[in-house]
């Protein structure tokens, strides 16, 4: 890949058209919490580990962002 999650969220954040758009992060590695506090404060909705997770739990836990978002 030409960038990292990081970086693409990064770039939305700087974006006027993109800015609020909402972010879930789903990724395969874990990272400190430091790292993880610092990706939050980028303005995601969630930060999930895949690992951590069954796929019905991540899904689950899309779906309930995706609720509270709309409502």
């Amino acid at each position: 890949p030409e960038m990292d999650g990081i970086e693409l969220l990064t770039k939305i954040r700087a974006d006027d058209e993109l800015k609020d758009l909402p972010v879930i992060v789903i990724t395969v590695s874990s990272r400190g919490q430091e790292e993880v506090e610092n990706i939050k404060r980028l303005g995601i909705e969630d930060y999930l580990v895949k690992t951590e997770y069954s796929m019905k739990m991540v899904i689950e836990k899309v779906k309930g962002t995706l609720a509270r978002l709309s409502a």
